[in-house]
């Protein structure tokens, strides 16, 4: 089964592992209350001094400023009046108090029981703010019967409600861009963080980051399609990265396959950077091609895991990494050529993605759906990429061999 097991191997250059920006920010929030300062208190002076008999004697004085101008009101019986510093709200009158709570006692994604007891505590505008978040979510989100359920939906109907809480009904002076660049560099888990973030962002931030979350709430709950998807992606990264302006340059889409694939997770940024590199006439392929992985392939795999992401892009979005790559190459199974055939040409492509797609899209339907019975059965092999022996095994005795004599035989 020589032609098998290189097909195989080939077949696997056409997987791409890319990096995808996160999109939901964090929204478990805690602030801090600083202590009012108290009023100062009267100086006295100690005095050392010798008595007749040479022996010394304390002598304690009131300081002269309070003294010598008998007809002030200030007395040492009388102390200057300091005008008190405006109080600050007690933390349970601040509603962001209830991520702190549901940080502290409920188990990530909280329930809905234990964010209503974290409520239940706050006093004053607090309780004000939490009671329009309450009643937002028994209107939109009692169906919810556990804790992911809940955060999309409150992310898709409450966001403003989520918000006016977490930055207790203020606007600080940042952008939408420094905020969220604020929340990036915050250590995972650091909720503190985060909500002093948000509460850095001024009006105009707070309503871009409302209209993401919202948006992202709703695909995470399923609604809409490709076009609401890659929407909301734009707003996710024009908030993040506003000087990115995508399809202002002269690569390709091909090129943008190979610059996502260098991107971190470190790098909110730099998907957006590979957008704007691309001519304007590519930016919507790419733009499907990566909205179908993020819709696929996200959480499916561990991290750093190449090999199931690999694999997930190669079962759910080949077609759309073969309309990035190869503009011309018509889609796989298009064809009248064999299975048989199919394996023989894509043996001789060597690492080119777009003399694959040409050879799979020579096959016909039939011919091509058996080719992808084979591509789908090699992670049952459990065998590393370039373990040749692990692939021949697998595909003339092993778990594939059913399907890789079909192939072969079509």
């Amino acid at each position: 089964m020589r032609k098998n097991e290189t097909t195989n191997r080939s077949r696997a250059k056409l997987i791409v592992c890319i990096s995808v920006i996160g999109a939901l920010l964090s929204l478990w929030m805690v602030e801090g209350c600083s202590p009012g300062v108290r009023p100062g208190q009267e100086k006295t002076i100690t005095e050392n001094t010798n008595n007749t008999d040479g022996g010394v004697t304390d002598k304690t004085t009131t300081n002269p400023d309070t003294t010598t101008t008998p007809d002030k009101t200030t007395t040492p019986d009388n102390p200057p009046v300091k005008e008190e510093p405006p109080k600050e709200p007690k933390p349970e009158e601040l509603c962001s108090t209830l991520f702190t709570c549901i940080q502290r006692d409920c188990k990530a994604p909280a329930t809905r029981d234990c964010i209503t007891t974290c409520g239940n505590t706050l006093q004053g505008t607090g309780k004000t703010h939490w009671q329009a978040l309450d009643t937002c979510l028994t209107t939109n989100c009692a169906s919810c019967t556990d804790g992911q359920c809940l955060q999309n939906c409150t992310a898709a109907n409450c966001a403003k409600e989520w918000l006016t809480c977490a930055a207790n009904d203020g606007n600080g002076q940042e952008t939408c861009e420094q905020m969220s660049q604020c929340v990036d560099q915050c250590p995972s888990g650091a909720e503190g963080c985060k909500a002093s973030c948000i509460q850095k962002g001024n009006a105009a931030a707070h309503t871009e980051y409302q209209a993401i979350l919202t948006c992202q709430g709703q695909t995470k709950q399923g609604n809409g399609g490709d076009a609401e998807y890659i929407a909301c992606y734009e707003k996710t990264l024009a908030c993040a990265c506003p000087n990115d302006k995508p399809g202002t340059g002269q690569k390709v889409c091909k090129d943008y396959i190979g610059c996502i694939g260098a991107c971190t997770d470190t790098d909110s940024c730099c998907i957006a950077k590979c957008r704007a590199e691309l001519v304007a006439a590519d930016v919507a392929k790419a733009d499907k091609f990566t909205t179908c992985v993020v819709k696929n392939c996200e959480g499916q795999c561990q991290p750093n895991d190449k090999a199931c992401s690999d694999q997930c892009v190669l079962q759910n979005c080949n077609d759309d990494l073969v309309a990035c790559s190869c503009p011309g190459v018509g889609q796989p199974g298009t064809g009248s050529g064999k299975c048989g055939a199919g394996l023989q040409c894509v043996d001789k492509c060597g690492d080119d993605i777009c003399c694959i797609a040409t050879c799979t899209a020579n096959m016909s339907s039939s011919s091509y759906k058996k080719f992808e019975e084979v591509s789908k059965c090699l992670p049952k092999c459990g065998c590393q990429n370039n373990d040749k022996s692990c692939f021949e095994t697998c595909l003339t005795q092993g778990k594939c061999s059913s399907e890789a004599l079909k192939c072969t035989l079509g």
